[in-house]
């Protein structure tokens, strides 16, 4: 396990270095992130990058929960951000 105090054999963290914690609710990716950064900090080549729920209430409507939530355009870009491709 990856919260088990060091990072297991075959990190994908040792082999590219990067970070990217997507999450549908704003506390389990900060939690998420918190624990990579202390756990695997020497294998970071750059920042993790955080795709979570906008910093509002989820709404019952359908349209306006896809605006809430994180979506296929907003992980494509933290990916490339992570990669400094953008």
């Amino acid at each position: 396990m990856l919260f088990s105090g060091r990072p297991p054999r075959g990190n994908p963290l040792r082999r590219w270095g990067l970070g990217v914690s997507i999450a549908a609710c704003l506390l389990a990716g900060a939690e998420v992130s918190a624990r990579l950064q202390e756990e695997c900090f020497d294998y970071f080549d750059a920042p993790i990058q955080r795709v979570a729920q906008k910093e509002v209430p989820l709404p019952y409507s359908g349209e306006l929960e896809k605006l809430a939530i994180p979506q296929v355009p907003d992980i494509v870009k933290a990916v490339k951000t992570v990669m400094y491709l953008e």
